[in-house]
C-alpha cells in the first residue's frame, strides 16, 4: 500500500499510540482530530493486518520516501512526543519505541 505523506504521518502516530500495547481514547481522539475519521479507520485497518516485522519494514520504506531532511525528522519527533504524552503517561515501552524509531529513521 502506498500512502500519502499525511497518511504516513497518521500511520506513524498510530504506531506510536500502540507502543504501550493499547490505544487510549485520548490518543485515538488526537488522531481523528488531526487526520479525520476516514483516514484513521483506513490506516488502522491496514496497520492491524501487518506483523511487527512488516510494520518496521513499511516504516523504513515510507520514511525513505518522506523523511529526507532534518526538519522533517524533527517535526515528526515533536508529533511523536505529543502522542506519547496524550494519555498523560509516558511508559517504558514508549521510551523504547523512541529508540527503535531512531534506528529505523
Amino acid at each position: 500500500m502506498n500512502l500519502t505523506e499525511n497518511e504516513f504521518a497518521c500511520y506513524l502516530l498510530l504506531h506510536a499510540s500502540y507502543a504501550d500495547l493499547k490505544i487510549h481514547n485520548k490518543e485515538l481522539n488526537l488522531l481523528v482530530n488531526k487526520f479525520g475519521q476516514n483516514i484513521v479507520k483506513r490506516i488502522q485497518s491496514f496497520y492491524k493486518d501487518q506483523t511487527d516485522f512488516q510494520k518496521k519494514l513499511f516504516i523504513k520504506k515510507m520514511a525513505a520516501q518522506y523523511l529526507n531532511g532534518k526538519a522533517e525528522k524533527e517535526n515528526l519527533a515533536l508529533e511523536l512526543i505529543k502522542m506519547y504524552y496524550s494519555d498523560d503517561e509516558f511508559h517504558i515501552l514508549e521510551k523504547n519505541q523512541i529508540l527503535n524509531f531512531r534506528s529505523i529513521l
